[in-house]
């Protein structure tokens, strides 16, 4: 009997079924990583979050508006409201009447002009009387509000008073110089104070953009006052220039100066203007990716960033002049260029060219106080020109304004009768540099109002004049729709 031997199998030395440690491991290590991507992110978004709650509550600490609700008021009765007549004045004027600034007629910027300038205005005098009028109720009111909420994105508010209240503005400039030519100087006085409180209103709307429109207003106001101002007539002093039936009053013309030269309120403006820009900006930043939670730290931290980009901006509001302000915003602080900082890139404008042209509004108005202040020396000192500035210290102003444009501490300049060709005041302009005393490097061909940027100094008038006038070229009307064959040279 043969007996067999039981089967023999190989003893296995290894986990069965397998154990697979290494997928365990690797599931750990996940965990772990996961949890560890969870701490950093709970720690990133506190710290995240407390950074820009505490640089809110800074803003806010300055009486500054941080977020767009900050922006919101109580609602303004109408009664009490600016806005609300200003914007009943811009919808009395008659849409089928234009200004002659606003028209397509050409005509040179200073007196005088043709003819059918004066058939333009005199249309919109008669057809916007009631829109003058409104307009002159709205400057009694102080108060101002042209919207009362402001919601999330700002990007999204309407501002449509902003063009009706640039048509306005032409309408009542373009009044202002009719009134004056027409012997109402009173009444032309009034009509640059109503420019005036329209931009110290539309400066009220908390958005950089109606502060642009705010300062072209007043640089309007400014160009017609430069224009009246050469030849006002005022009562109680002589001689007068031509007959008038309203002259304008001391007080007028001094209340005026005052308003021109009111550079705190200008700051003021400008720089709530600025920090509105940067609610703006971090509005901008903090809506749109508000959905992604994960990355949601990076875009807190961002709009930080921006707030402190800005801070140079609004700090430059304090230089008191140009060069000064280029010295103080170089170099300028902006967020790195990197994918951190993109919505902060694309949200934050350079405001270098916004700044200047705060410097030349301010330039200009100082220009415009000084030709008033002469205008009122000479109808006191029977029609002769002050030796220097200096001459209309105290009397009729209270120091002789710097000039904003000069990079040393200099006061405006002043070009007698007998210097010059025609007497005027200046500033030095952009370049920083005197060209024109004590002899000019050239002179202008054509009187002078308003910012020049082809000019080397920007000069003003102190007189009327006209240069020769030009051949006449042509008989073909200058504009299409003309009636008659008029050219820029008819009286």
């Amino acid at each position: 009997m043969t007996t067999h031997a039981p089967p023999t199998f190989d003893e296995v030395d290894y986990p069965y079924p397998p154990r697979f440690r290494w997928l365990k491991r690797l599931v750990v290590v996940y965990l772990l990583f996961a949890a560890l991507l969870v701490g950093i992110r709970i720690g990133w978004g506190k710290f995240a979050q407390k950074k820009l709650d505490t640089n809110l509550a800074a803003i806010r600490a300055a009486g500054e508006p941080a977020l767009a609700v900050d922006m919101n008021e109580p609602t303004l009765p109408d009664a009490d409201n600016a806005a609300y007549y200003y914007r009943q004045a811009i919808a009395k004027l008659n849409p089928n009447v234009v200004s002659p600034a606003a028209s397509n007629y050409i005509y040179n910027d200073y007196p005088p002009f043709p003819r059918k300038w004066f058939a333009i205005a005199d249309a919109s005098q008669k057809a916007n009387q009631r829109a003058f009028d409104l307009a002159r109720e709205a400057r009694k009111h102080p108060r101002v509000q042209w919207m009362a909420t402001y919601s999330s994105p700002l990007i999204n508010v309407v501002l449509p008073h902003l063009n009706g209240a640039r048509d306005l503005a032409n309408h009542i400039g373009d009044n202002a110089l009719l009134l004056h030519f027409t012997g109402n100087d009173a009444e032309a006085l009034d009509s640059i104070k109503d420019i005036w409180a329209l931009a110290d209103a539309i400066d009220k709307t908390p958005l950089l953009v109606s502060h642009l429109v705010a300062i072209g207003i007043r640089a309007l106001a400014i160009d017609r006052l430069e224009i009246i101002a050469r030849d006002l007539t005022i009562e109680g002093v002589s001689p007068t220039t031509r007959p008038t039936d309203r002259p304008a009053t001391r007080r007028q013309v001094k209340e005026l100066l005052a308003l021109l030269l009111d550079e705190q309120a200008a700051q003021r403006a400008t720089a709530h203007a600025y920090a509105s820009e940067r609610t703006f900006q971090v509005d901008s930043i903090l809506y749109y990716p508000k959905s992604s939670k994960w990355m949601w730290p990076m875009f807190q931290l961002d709009a930080v960033a921006a707030m402190h980009a800005n801070d140079h901006w609004i700090a430059s509001t304090t230089q008191p002049t140009w060069p000064a302000t280029v010295v103080a915003l170089r170099p300028t602080p902006l967020p790195g260029d990197t994918l951190a900082h993109v919505f902060s890139r694309m949200v934050i404008p350079a405001l270098n060219r916004a700044r200047l042209t705060d410097f030349k509004v301010i330039t200009d108005a100082r220009l415009a106080a000084t030709i008033l202040a002469v205008r009122m020396y000479r109808l006191d000192h029977n029609g002769a020109f002050p030796p220097n500035l200096d001459a209309l210290v105290p009397k009729y102003l209270a120091n002789v304004p710097e000039d904003p444009f000069s990079a040393q501490t200099r006061e405006l300049g002043y070009a007698p009768p007998g210097k010059m060709p025609h007497p005027m005041v200046y500033s030095v302009g952009e370049d920083y540099t005197d060209n024109t005393m004590p002899t000019p490097t050239t002179w202008p061909t054509e009187p002078r109002n308003g910012w020049q940027q082809k000019d080397v100094d920007q000069w003003r008038d102190l007189t009327s004049w006209s240069p020769p006038p030009k051949p006449k070229a042509s008989t073909q009307n200058v504009n299409p729709g003309d009636e008659s064959p008029e050219t820029l040279d008819d009286q």
